[in-house]
């Protein structure tokens, strides 16, 4: 009865520790490359560019694009192309940031390998990632996979 009953607590442990393995944890189902579709109520790759204003019309930086891809090993990289108007001459470049990802719930959270103090979070769907505070503009930002 004592072998019984110990059998049957291992299985009952094992099989909740799987259950949680998803919800706090890099996985398979999230990896894949999400494209930036809206900054604001922008629409990104439109005509005009969706646009982040410093202090002024003519001061800005355009967003070209923005494509943030997870990893099944719990990295990511994020790679956003931008037009900045902000110094003469205007210039195209990519900013580039990689690190690790986790998941709490629907919660993903983006640690910045080289700034530790550059964490994002975002809301994640089946398809979507919502990030609140864009680059730190307080705009909000959609991203499909």
């Amino acid at each position: 009865m004592k072998r019984l009953l110990a059998l049957l607590l291992v299985v009952v442990t094992s099989l909740s520790a799987v259950g949680c393995s998803d919800s706090t944890g890099p996985g398979s189902s999230l990896s894949g490359t999400y494209s930036l579709t809206l900054l604001g109520t922008q629409r990104v790759g439109s005509n005009p560019p969706a646009s982040l204003y410093y202090n002024s019309a003519s001061d800005h930086i355009e967003i070209l694009g923005s494509q943030i891809t997870l990893y099944n090993d719990g990295t990511y990289t994020d790679v956003t192309t931008v037009q900045d108007t902000y110094f003469a001459p205007t210039t195209v470049r990519d900013e580039q940031t990689s690190g690790t990802w986790t998941l709490s719930g629907s919660t993903l959270t983006l640690q910045d390998r080289n700034d530790f103090s550059n964490i994002t979070y975002a809301l994640i769907t089946s398809n979507r990632l919502i990030i609140d505070n864009f680059a730190g503009y307080g705009v909000r930002a959609e991203y499909v996979r």
